[in-house]
């Protein structure tokens, strides 16, 4: 298995794997081509909304994406979140 030292890296891979270039990755998504390279490049983390995009289409395991970002899914923010406010 391979070790990525955070998720612009590991987005990269997965984009390379499926031969998808840059300005395709940013259509696909929902953001622009410079935006993809800032991801890649500066480690730009995007929202989380993006990252649950970006793991469906390019076969990311969900988990390593959003460990590698230091975000959570909103499906489980909103759980967690519920949990949290529920009176005791």
């Amino acid at each position: 298995m391979e070790q990525f030292e955070n998720f612009g890296q590991y987005f990269q891979h997965h984009r390379k794997i499926l031969g998808v270039n840059k300005s395709e990755a940013g259509r696909r998504i929902g953001i622009s081509a410079q935006y993809v390279n800032d991801i890649e490049e500066k480690n730009l983390i995007p929202s989380e909304e993006k990252i649950e995009i970006m793991v469906a289409l390019f076969e990311m395991d969900e988990k390593t994406a959003f460990r590698l970002a230091n975000k959570m899914p909103i499906r489980v923010y909103k759980k967690a979140l519920e949990e949290y406010l529920k009176e005791d």
